[in-house]
């Protein structure tokens, strides 16, 4: 099992940003909506995404696989996945290698490298800095 941590360092009324870690070492940078997830400890799967396979989420997987977190009180669909601007998160994680004030970017290269880096089943443990 992969362990991830996301750390929420930027607060904004638009987006929450973080760093995620991938077995106790920075890995690259994320956005979230204004509103995030609730802190806790959460499984990450990664499965099929519809909305990869429709074309509306980018994905590097062929079998258009996507990490999902699970068992989100209040949430369904949580997914982490690539974009750059709080429009872009649909109320998910958004990653990338580089980041500015609301924003991440070289989002697709985080992504793929997160895909890579994941086995079937990983644990995400949200803190507010």
């Amino acid at each position: 099992m992969m362990n991830l941590k996301l750390l929420r360092d930027q607060h904004d009324s638009n987006y929450t940003g973080g760093q995620l870690y991938l077995a106790g070492d920075f890995f690259c940078w994320t956005l979230e909506p204004a509103l995030p997830i609730p802190c806790g400890i959460y499984q990450v799967d990664m499965t099929t995404s519809a909305r990869a396979q429709r074309g509306e989420l980018w994905t590097p997987a062929p079998d258009w696989r996507l990490p999902l977190v699970l068992n989100v009180p209040g949430y369904e669909g949580i997914r982490i996945h690539a974009g750059n601007l709080p429009k872009d998160t649909q109320g998910c994680i958004l990653v990338g290698d580089t980041r500015a004030e609301g924003a991440v970017y070289q989002s697709r290269t985080a992504l793929t490298r997160l895909i890579e880096a994941l086995v079937a089943s990983s644990q995400l443990e949200i803190v507010n800095e």
